[in-house]
């Protein structure tokens, strides 16, 4: 999901994981790891990359659902 900073965003992920179950892969956290170093721009574009690889593997190696 995509918005403006401070709209809640993390709050809703963290709540909507509680209530089903779920997991978040935070992406503020993969941010804040690679931005020393790099433009924000790139920082946010390698932290979707490292999200969608994340997932897929978690979809494939602990929920066993081949893509």
């Amino acid at each position: 999901m995509s918005e403006v900073p401070g709209s809640g965003k993390s709050t809703l992920d963290y709540a909507l994981s509680t209530a089903i179950d779920g997991m978040v892969i935070g992406h503020d956290i993969l941010i804040s790891v690679l931005e020393a170093g790099t433009l924000f721009g790139q920082s946010a574009k390698q932290a979707h990359r490292i999200q969608w690889t994340l997932a897929e593997d978690l979809k494939c190696n602990v929920l066993g659902i081949l893509g």
